[in-house]
């Protein structure tokens, strides 16, 4: 059983191929605007240096946001154009939920994963213990009350690049702030946790949780 994985929702984009459960090949870029031109090489690439052919795959991975909005269409595109025409499964795997397991505390009640979201904003979303959802992807203004209700029992972990603007603001005892970014690895073990679980998308209706509708820069006159 071999997954292909792309992640081009961040400044590093990673491809990576996953044999079973054990990761057998990767490449990553860290030019944040050249994904698009590095992706299908690297594709090329991770299959070489799996030794097997792309006939050989068994279903694609790939990173549904939120992210850089540009990033996400990337790769979304080519796993959806490689599941058409291989006819395979595709399986999404959030980026929030990844920041919230690459940060796992033991003491930890709640998980706090946070994406700048440009100015004073994040994308966040709420995980208890085992990672499991409790309050969907949002975007949320920062401020010292934003996660008031939060912060009353148990132990807090707020986590992921966003992080750094609650912390900012807010001391509380209860909540542990970390920084750790998930890795190649951890992309592997969530991508086999759900093709084993059969937890596959539709493909003609998936599509990138973008959150925010795209930012556009205006145009200066001269």
């Amino acid at each position: 059983m071999y997954i292909l994985i792309i992640d081009t929702a961040l400044p590093q984009a990673t491809v990576a191929l996953l044999h079973h459960h054990k990761l057998v090949a990767q490449a990553t870029n860290n030019t944040q605007y050249s994904h698009a031109a590095w992706l299908h090489p690297a594709i090329v690439q991770v299959l070489v240096n799996g030794n097997i052919s792309i006939t050989q795959l068994n279903a694609v991975a790939v990173t549904n946001g939120p992210g850089s909005y540009t990033g996400l269409r990337i790769g979304f595109s080519a796993a959806k154009g490689l599941c058409y025409a291989l006819q395979l499964p595709l399986i999404t795997l959030n980026v929030l939920q990844l920041i919230a397991m690459a940060n796992s505390n033991p003491l930890a009640q709640l998980y706090l994963p946070m994406m700048d979201a440009r100015r004073d904003e994040v994308f966040t979303a709420t995980y208890n213990h085992n990672f499991e959802i409790q309050n969907k992807p949002h975007t949320l203004l920062i401020s010292s009350t934003s996660f008031a209700t939060y912060n009353t029992t148990g132990i807090t972990v707020c986590c992921g690049n966003g992080a750094a603007k609650y912390e900012a603001v807010n001391k509380h005892a209860n909540i542990i702030f970390s920084y750790n970014n998930y890795t190649a690895q951890l992309l592997s073990v969530s991508a086999f946790k759900k093709y084993e679980a059969q937890d596959f998308e539709n493909i003609t209706n998936a599509e990138p949780l973008y959150i925010k509708p795209v930012f556009i820069t205006p145009l200066k006159r001269v």
